[in-house]
């Protein structure tokens, strides 16, 4: 770069990064990435345009794009012209189960006493809680503790 300003010179070379970084993709089985997974996997036997899964996602198409390069890249889904397919859904199954962490979700414990699962329920409807936000509930055997947790 040369810049003249009045009686003042300056010259000013770039240089290049001696040390580059080399990113990774987004996980497949990320939040965000994961949309496209479980749309495809709802109609496994249909091949999807980058633009449709994009706009059936609510995603950036350019992302869907990079997204399917993996996919096709992992031997996940194979390309038809410009439609991408699921190949093996249940292999997918398999290694998404493998990079699932149960600590990633966000978890409220709450105790109640009631009779039966029955009554708990009862009682969340009374607070409005699904008015607030999307929950699933876990019980477990014995005493019954209530898991909120958001998905």
């Amino acid at each position: 770069m040369f810049i003249k300003i009045g009686g003042l010179y300056v010259e000013r070379e770039g240089f290049p990064n001696r040390f580059p970084e080399q990113r990774n993709g987004r996980s497949l089985f990320s939040d965000k990435a994961s949309l496209v997974l479980r749309t495809m996997m709802l109609e496994k036997t249909e091949a999807w345009g980058i633009r449709q899964l994009a706009g059936k996602t609510d995603l950036d198409p350019g992302f869907v794009s990079r997204l399917a390069r993996q996919l096709e890249e992992r031997n996940y889904a194979v390309r038809t012209g410009s439609k991408i397919k699921l190949r093996e859904p249940k292999l997918i199954l398999d290694d998404w189960t493998g990079e699932y962490h149960y600590k990633k979700n966000k978890e409220h414990r709450f105790f109640c006493m009631a009779e039966s699962p029955e009554q708990i329920m009862d009682r969340i409807r009374e607070m409005h809680i699904e008015d607030q936000r999307k929950y699933v509930l876990a019980f477990t055997p014995g005493p019954v503790w209530l898991r909120l947790m958001p998905y």
